[in-house]
């Protein structure tokens, strides 16, 4: 537009300079302003009453621009000059003209205007003799036109800027609402959203698949109504027993037992476990529920081996304070192989457990991210030890894990946290092991040279977003394919002679291979020679399937 702009206020100053160059009266002058006047006035009334392509298009944008300007120059000749009462009108109108239009055609428009000030005072005897009389006032008035281009400038770069802020901030508000819309579809419970009556507002696609439904269809419902929830004695679910009058009362998230879910395709009743979690407005006030149909062995995982939490708290304390004792004592070489024989007493419990009972996964849907972010926490220590640094990584663009993540850190309750797009079906506690076994592999193996870094990446694959990736990343040297096989054999033959393996138990790959057989995830070691790196690949899916 900068170009049409600025014809239009080289058009309007031209045909001033005519009126000029013409000798008009100053009558003429006031009967021109009148009747732009007038015009002005209609296209204005044109446009608070009537919507038409004429008066919203580029032409009754171009007519009223010439009108505007032009209205402005002839006001100021016809009551003055520069000497005018309405000299204000220039600034004015330069500075809306920056706001509006561009600053460029602005500048262009305080240009010509001033040389028509400047000639209409040569062109009128009377006006040059007050100029001569007292030319300070008109060089104070030319002068105040300076003040004209920085704070056009200023105002032009505050209104861009906030404009271009918005602009960001409702493609990230955008954005942030396409991404809950691709969790919820991707997660594989199935979940409900409704207000504080239990009227549907959304539902995600495993719901749609588990009822042949649609979305649409359920919109405004009640949730009772649409999802065949049943109690123990295989009657309909009310909202009594939801203890939904509690859930907005005290605005806390629950986990309720003892309910079955009728599937269309199978038409049995299914055991569930149903989440319950309020979804507060800015004021504090419950506006939505989330509903989350879920196995209820997810929270048998919390259970197994709660009979054993005890011994474990109470081992794991003996273990700090020893630690504790020998960090005063200024013995950090001692502290070193204390870790490693802990280590190494941990991974003997688990291959007798391995060998003794068969591992029977607890699948429930888990944050992979989280899991990753905790695995190698739980190996910070080791890695001091071995002098190898570690590190959990999410790409740039995972803001809302990223963010997630720092939530759990600060200890903020579970149902005030979002969702979290690397939600997948997986066993947390034996994934949790598999993780540190093929860590504590990586350590070792890193610890032959100082300075090492070992990462832990975990990623959305680039050709599916229903495809999570966690990557563990150590450098090493050089190893065969063979070797990389012998990694997960009880003692690593043939391999501790050359490595710091046998620095550990004997026993990490083994457990590893192990659990990666009951989990049946997607797994791929591999050595890339060209960077030196050894990696251990999973590749875990979103599934949509209840069960």
């Amino acid at each position: 537009m900068f170009s049409y702009s600025t014809l239009i206020y080289i058009i309007s100053s031209a045909v001033t300079y005519a009126l000029i160059y013409f000798h008009l009266s100053t009558a003429n002058f006031q009967q021109i302003t009148a009747v732009l006047l007038f015009a002005i006035l209609i296209l204005l009334g044109r446009i608070m009453m009537v919507r038409n392509d004429f008066v919203f298009g580029k032409l009754g944008y171009f007519i009223g621009l010439f009108l505007s300007s032009f209205f402005v120059q002839i006001l100021i000749l016809a009551t003055g000059g520069i000497y005018s009462s309405f000299l204000i009108l220039i600034h004015l109108f330069t500075l809306g003209s920056s706001f509006l239009v561009n600053i460029s055609s602005s500048m262009v428009f305080l240009a010509l205007t001033l040389s028509i000030l400047v000639t209409s005072i040569y062109s009128n005897p009377q006006m040059l003799a007050i100029f001569k009389d007292d030319p300070g006032s008109a060089a104070l008035y030319f002068i105040s036109f300076i003040v004209i281009l920085p704070m056009a400038q200023y105002i032009v770069y505050r209104y861009h800027l906030k404009d271009t802020i918005f602009k960001v901030i409702k493609e990230y508000a955008e954005t942030g609402e396409q991404r809950e819309a691709s969790i919820l579809n991707n997660i594989a419970e199935l979940v409900v959203v409704t207000d504080k009556n239990l009227q549907i507002l959304s539902i995600n696609e495993a719901l749609e698949q588990s009822l042949n439904i649609v979305q649409e269809d359920c919109i405004g419902r009640s949730i009772l109504e649409i999802v065949p929830l049943k109690n123990e004695k295989n009657e309909s679910v009310t909202m009594d027993e939801l203890s939904i009058s509690q859930v907005l009362a005290d605005k806390a998230t629950r986990i309720m037992d003892g309910f079955y879910y009728k599937e269309l395709k199978s038409s049995k009743l299914r055991s569930i476990a149903i989440q319950i979690r309020p979804v507060l407005d800015s004021n504090g006030v419950v506006s939505q529920i989330v509903f989350l149909i879920t196995n209820p062995r997810r929270n048998a995982e919390l259970q197994r081996h709660a009979d054993l939490q005890e011994a474990f708290t109470k081992q794991k304390l003996m273990f700090e304070d020893l630690k504790s004792t020998l960090i005063k004592a200024g013995l950090n070489n001692i502290i070193s192989k204390v870790e490693l024989f802990n280590k190494s007493e941990t991974d003997l419990v688990l291959a007798y457990e391995i060998q003794d009972h068969s591992i029977k996964p607890v699948i429930s849907p888990d944050d992979i991210a989280l899991i990753g972010k905790q695995a190698v926490a739980s190996k910070q220590a080791l890695a001091q030890h071995l002098g190898v640094s570690i590190q959990f990584i999410l790409p740039k663009e995972e803001i809302a894990e990223a963010s997630r993540l720092s939530l759990i850190d600060t200890h903020v309750e579970a149902e005030a946290l979002p969702l979290s797009s690397f939600t997948a079906p997986v066993d947390k506690a034996w994934f949790m092991v598999l993780l540190q076994k093929l860590l504590d592999i990586s350590l070792l193996l890193a610890s032959e040279k100082t300075n090492q870094q070992i990462d832990l990446l975990v990623r959305h694959s680039v050709s599916d977003e229903n495809i999570i990736e966690l990557v563990i990343s150590t450098p090493y040297q050089s190893i065969s394919d063979q070797e990389i096989d012998k990694l997960f054999i009880q003692y690593y033959p043939d391999f501790t002679t050359r490595s710091n393996l046998y620095l550990g138990s004997g026993l990490e790959g083994y457990i590893a291979k192990n659990i990666i057989n009951h989990l049946n995830i997607p797994f791929v070691a591999q050595f890339n020679p060209a960077k030196s790196i050894l990696t251990f690949t999973f590749t875990i899916t979103k599934t949509l399937d209840l069960l």
